[in-house]
């Protein structure tokens, strides 16, 4: 059951996220109790999984279970690394993983890297590697690739294999 700070969280998040939908996109204001009742039935279907993570991984290391991390994205893209201004919000470099999982002094014991037959980016920014294609190639390579962006569906930009890059 969710304690009373909860829910007054809750009606002060409400209170400025209908300050939005009524001003700026003309819409009837979120109710408080129907949000409560959201939360409340979400809470239960949920509620067995949510946990402390940087615990839970401790806990399981120091247990001598593995663990696996995934990350996205890529080279030239890392926050620290990467050709700024035209780089992600995180660190794509794989030594990070613990660190954004909550377990930091976790040392990794394997890494491993997968990648794409070809190069794909979102945004602007440098990207030697689209030079080399055709818009016609491109096209192609983006249509078998399912290249979209998964929220916006804006097609994203491709090239061939940056071996440069990837090392």
């Amino acid at each position: 059951h969710m304690d009373e700070g909860v829910k007054k969280r809750l009606e002060t998040i409400v209170e400025s996220k209908n300050l939005t939908m009524e001003k700026i996109y003309g819409q009837k204001p979120v109710s408080v109790d129907e949000m409560w009742a959201w939360c409340e039935h979400y809470a239960k279907v949920f509620g067995p999984y949510i946990c402390d993570v940087g615990q839970y991984l401790a806990e399981a290391d120091e247990a001598g279970k593995k663990i696996m991390f995934e990350a996205q994205l890529g080279a030239l893209r890392d926050i620290d690394f990467g050709i700024y201004p035209y780089t992600s919000s995180s660190n794509t470099i794989g030594a990070y993983a613990p660190i954004g999982a909550g377990i930091p002094g976790h040392k990794l014991n394997l890494s491993i890297g997968i990648m794409k037959a070809y190069s794909s980016c979102v945004g602007e920014g440098p990207f030697t590697a689209e030079l080399a294609m055709t818009e016609e190639e491109k096209d192609v390579l983006r249509e078998h690739g399912h290249e979209y962006g998964a929220a916006t569906g804006r097609p994203r930009r491709v090239g061939p294999f940056d071996a440069v890059a990837s090392r």
